[in-house]
């Protein structure tokens, strides 16, 4: 018959398994969190530069008209735009 060792309580290994978690965990969420924010930096520029593209074909394109959500979101971005605004489709 084989015989198995008990396992024995030790708190230095759960304590290490603990802190070697938790800094895993807080790593994890820092990385989430840049993540998250480079993610929403980028969206908005892209948003920004769009409105852009269209205050130029404004500027070029004869009888260019904007969609009700192309208005609202260039006025968020403060980019003025001479172009009538039609109703969404």
């Amino acid at each position: 018959m084989i015989r198995r060792e008990r396992r024995v309580f030790n708190k230095k290994r759960i304590f290490r398994s603990f802190v070697v978690f938790a800094a895993v965990f807080v790593v994890v969420m820092v990385m989430a969190f840049a993540i998250a924010v480079l993610a929403k930096n980028s969206w908005g520029k892209e948003e920004r530069n769009e409105c852009l593209k269209w205050q130029k074909e404004a500027r070029e394109i004869q009888g260019y008209f904007l969609a009700n959500w192309q208005a609202e979101q260039c006025a968020r971005w403060g980019v003025k735009i001479n172009a009538p605004i039609k109703a969404d489709f």
